[in-house]
């Protein structure tokens, strides 16, 4: 293996296994990414292609301009923005006081997404 190939593996499987041991959050480790490889290009080291074109480098930044990746990251603020106010476990008592007992399971599922909206957004 090559050393360019082997700072990819490095680049991409350390964020990877933060998110799975649930120490960095999926949008930052993908961030984190992107930003490396790119860092690494700047520095001459062929991650993406030819050093002699600098436009590959650039072009790693360009994706977070397209529309589909700002909707993600309004709806990432977004979401903790309702987390940290408390409105999510307000609708969620909200629904299961109409519910009754009927939705005890479901509340065992709001419980387990909640614990693990909570483990991923901390």
């Amino acid at each position: 293996m090559s050393l360019s190939q082997v700072l990819v593996l490095i680049v991409i499987v350390f964020p990877m296994l933060a998110v799975i041991l649930l120490r960095l959050r999926m949008d930052l480790a993908a961030l984190i990414v992107a930003t490396l490889l790119a860092i690494l290009q700047f520095a001459g080291l062929e991650i993406l292609g030819p050093t002699t074109d600098p436009a590959i480098a650039i072009r790693t930044f360009s994706g977070f301009g397209r529309p589909t990746v700002i909707v993600l990251v309004c709806l990432f603020i977004l979401t903790a923005a309702l987390e940290k106010s408390g409105f999510t476990r307000w609708i969620t008592y909200q629904i299961l006081k109409i519910g009754g007992g009927i939705c005890q399971s479901i509340n065992t599922s709001f419980c387990w997404f909640r614990s693990f909206t909570l483990l991923v957004y901390k």
